[in-house]
């Protein structure tokens, strides 16, 4: 289902809602849902976004997801679950170290996306550690 035809649009790990925030603030048409595991990213996120009456938050663990919604699009960048790709393969990173609550997890988000729904998951290269020079004798790093 392509983003203009979508109704319900769910957040999943939204932390303090940076790209829901933008999503938000260009969609009015939307209805938005964030879901995050921590209590206080979703108090951080609930300034900016009180101001829109079809933003709606909520703690939840992926592992016992239970909303009340099915949603056109779910989406994921850098959450629970993403995608990496080096130099030959693509494959499925999980933040969740058990099989089993893997599983739980993706069964029940499948229980609220509709049928003609999207999952959205992010590719990021490898992480690697290393220090860049910014400016002014300022170093990144990481």
């Amino acid at each position: 289902m392509p983003f203009d035809q979508a109704q319900n649009i769910l957040e999943l790990g939204c932390d303090a809602c940076l790209i829901l925030e933008k999503l938000v603030k260009s969609n009015k048409h939307h209805k938005f849902t964030g879901i995050d595991y921590t209590k206080e990213m979703l108090e951080i996120a609930d300034e900016p976004l009180k101001e829109f009456d079809n933003v709606f938050l909520f703690h939840q663990d992926i592992v016992k997801l239970s909303l009340k919604l099915k949603y056109d699009i779910a989406f994921y960048y850098g959450g629970v679950w993403y995608f990496v790709r080096d130099d030959q393969d693509l494959f499925l990173v999980s933040h969740i170290s058990s099989h089993i609550d893997n599983k739980k997890g993706i069964e029940n988000l499948s229980k609220h996306i509709n049928s003609r729904g999207k999952l959205l998951l992010g590719v990021q290269s490898p992480h690697y550690d290393y220090e860049k020079l910014i400016c002014n004798g300022m170093v990144s790093s990481q």
